[in-house]
């Protein structure tokens, strides 16, 4: 009777909380959304720790890996963090310093355009205004200037916004840098946890999880990083003997770009062929034809030997986490949909496997 008792009283308050939910859900959607949104630089800052962690391993090993000396046993963390974070400044600061002289370059170049197409349109909308009743209305409807209050407020909300930005980008990397200090005692104060509070079986399920994850998204990431020094410099090699303009710079840019699958490879066509285009149009279709020819060249070559095999994941599982992961969480998706989905597709393989032979030994 008791237990009769609990079902109700338990189906009840189901009721009650879905109800209350459904009423209220603009207010409780808003809270997760504050709540999401504070936790970003604390999720931003466990990435950042993660990727940088593949880095400091790498100089770890080679930081005087067998030596017992106090002073070299002290500070291998310390420098070795130091190194993967100046690493990634380096990397970056070239990056910039290749593109960026090219890229003004060529919005010097549009900008020097710009005066003359706009003297031909104005040419032609005096020709032609005079025929169009409904465009004259439109352009007398548009208001004559932007009012100061206007232009200040937009000033006060990009500031505000560039503030918000950068201190979320601080926040991230002082988490980054204390996880990446404290790593081991975070590591065994989870295992502490999971010894409290999860079962032997469910503990070593959840252990193989984290491992299954950890493997794919390691050698996700590493192959990735690769993947993009190759195919950026057979691009760079390609453009030096057809004596295409921009080699260097076109090279890094579809290098950084190949990061995101699939639509980065698209991306670094048109921001590329964009610049080439301000120099020579005929070279910037030369281009786009060479750039598609090596992408075929990534997508059944390199990446499948390089990314494929890490990952294991089918290439209509690729293009559908690349789009899904897009959809819902941006650039950031697109680059994270790939190893997620493929740790879910390793997971999902595994138990099917154990029901198909949990079914054969039935039988």
């Amino acid at each position: 009777m008791k237990k009769s008792y609990m079902n109700y009283g338990i189906t009840a308050l189901l009721v009650v909380t879905v109800c209350v939910t459904v009423r209220n859900s603009d207010v409780i959607f808003d809270i997760i959304r504050r709540i999401v949104q504070a936790m970003m630089p604390l999720v931003t800052g466990c990435i950042t720790a993660y990727v940088f962690n593949i880095i400091m391993n790498f100089y770890e090993r080679h930081y005087f890996p067998e030596s017992d000396n106090i002073l070299i046993v002290k500070t291998r963390r310390p420098v070795c963090i130091i190194l993967s974070f100046a690493s990634a400044v380096v990397m970056i600061v070239i990056i910039v310093s290749i593109v960026y002289p090219e890229l003004s370059r060529a919005f010097r170049i549009i900008y020097a355009e710009i005066p003359e197409i706009f003297t031909d349109l104005q040419r032609y909308a005096g020709k032609h205004i005079r025929k169009m009743p409904a465009l004259q209305k439109f352009i007398g409807s548009l208001p004559d200037s932007v009012g100061a209050y206007d232009i200040v407020d937009s000033l006060v909300t990009l500031i505000g916004s560039a503030v918000s930005f950068v201190t979320d980008i601080l926040i991230a990397v002082i988490f980054a840098l204390y996880v990446l200090l404290c790593k081991e005692r975070l590591l065994n104060n989870f295992r502490r946890l999971e010894n409290a509070l999860l079962g032997e079986q469910v503990r070593k399920y959840v252990n193989h999880v984290i491992r299954t994850a950890d493997n794919i998204f390691r050698n996700y990431i590493v192959g990735q990083f690769t993947e993009c020094i190759i195919i950026g410099m057979l691009c760079f090699i390609g453009m030096t003997l057809l004596h295409l303009p921009y080699a260097l710079m076109s090279g890094t840019v579809v290098g950084v770009t190949a990061l995101v699958p699939i639509v980065g490879a698209v991306a670094g066509m048109l921001i590329s062929g964009f610049i080439i285009f301000t120099a020579s149009p005929v070279e910037a279709l030369v281009f786009v034809i060479f750039l598609l020819i090596l992408q075929q060249l990534e997508d059944n070559v390199i990446y499948p030997a390089i990314v494929g095999t890490s990952t294991g994941l089918p290439a209509i599982w690729v293009l559908a986490s690349v789009t899904v992961g897009g959809a819902l969480f941006g650039i950031t998706g697109m680059i994270l949909g790939v190893p997620v989905t493929a740790t879910l597709y390793r997971l999902g393989l595994e138990l099917l496997g154990r029901y198909e032979k949990n079914i054969k030994d039935e039988v």
